[in-house]
């Protein structure tokens, strides 16, 4: 079959192909935006994932950001692309319901593109650490005490009284309706002398009541004394205080 141009700066590639919705041998025509990006999937048939990266700039906060968008692109047999490989995709007629670019050339392979994908994927592979037994994972529904309009999401910080139920943890605890006080939280926020604070994790303790009695014996982990000061029971439980 012979080769034509697609109508762009692009080189025409050296192997061909019978594909009917090839640019250079069938008769798809590249119209509309190109992109450069990265295939980071080719595991469809003649298609790959492509992402687009590139630096955004907001006006309002005077920065840039950098936006990543993921692309499905026609792969052609004569440039076959193949995950990590450097390309250029141009839009062409929709050939499905999600794909409407192809690609028209291979740029080669990212530097070490696929090192830090093996490195990736190894620390998923990884098994995740043992966590403590009476360790829960709640779901907060109200903040006691927070008046709002109707349909607005509640908001908690450290020290609120809030109710919850349990989502992970014993099986005598799963499933119920429980008090708890947010101890810690990852969102910085500032004190009174003006020295900002933030944890690594959001953290509550669970109460046995309103009234502030805590649940359990001890609590692992740091606790803030905002929360402390608000309720006492607490810090008799706790463990470290900052």
């Amino acid at each position: 079959m012979k080769s034509k141009s697609a109508g762009t700066d692009v080189k025409l590639p050296q192997n061909k192909c019978s594909d009917k919705n090839c640019p250079f041998h069938g008769s798809l025509s590249c119209r509309g935006r190109s992109f450069t990006g990265i295939v980071i999937s080719d595991k469809m048939h003649k298609t790959a994932v492509v992402e687009w990266i590139r630096w955004h700039h907001l006006k309002k906060y005077e920065r840039y950001e950098k936006r990543r968008t993921k692309l499905k692109a026609h792969n052609p047999d004569c440039i076959n692309a193949k995950k990590g490989d450097i390309v250029k995709i141009i839009e062409c007629r929709p050939l499905s319901k999600t794909k409407n670019f192809v690609i028209v050339e291979n740029l080669g392979k990212e530097k070490g593109f696929m090192e830090r994908l093996e490195a990736l994927e190894e620390s998923k592979a990884r098994p995740k650490e043992a966590k403590p037994e009476n360790e829960m994972k709640i779901n907060i529904f109200t903040v006691m005490g927070l008046k709002t309009v109707k349909g607005r999401i509640s908001s908690a910080c450290v020290g609120d009284l809030v109710m919850a139920s349990v989502r992970r943890g014993r099986p005598d605890m799963r499933k119920q309706v429980v008090f708890a006080v947010i101890v810690r939280q990852k969102k910085e926020y500032r004190r009174p002398d003006g020295m900002r604070i933030k944890f690594e994790d959001n953290a509550a303790v669970v109460l046995k009541d309103d009234k502030g009695n805590p649940k359990g014996t001890i609590f692992k982990g740091a606790i803030a004394k905002e929360a402390c000061d608000r309720w006492p029971g607490i810090a008799k439980v706790a463990s470290i205080v900052v």
